[in-house]
């Protein structure tokens, strides 16, 4: 329990219910290279899309997001 970064049981009993976890995992994403492009270097694009909250905090929508690595 100890740093964890949850509160001790005795507070959130007295102070009430804990939130739920609002970790988000990694993102992982597979990418195919050939033993040269690693050697030599080289730049690959990837276009992917991810759900986020929307400002009123209740629905979500849909963006695209392209990265270069």
């Amino acid at each position: 329990m100890e740093g964890d970064g949850r509160s001790h049981p005795v507070f959130s009993s007295q102070y009430g219910v804990e939130k739920e976890d609002t970790h988000v995992d990694d993102l992982v994403i597979d990418v195919d290279c050939r033993l040269s492009e690693i050697f030599n270097g080289v730049k690959k694009t990837l276009t992917y899309d991810k759900r986020i909250l929307t400002a009123d905090g209740q629905s979500t929508k849909i963006i695209s997001e392209t990265k270069t690595i």
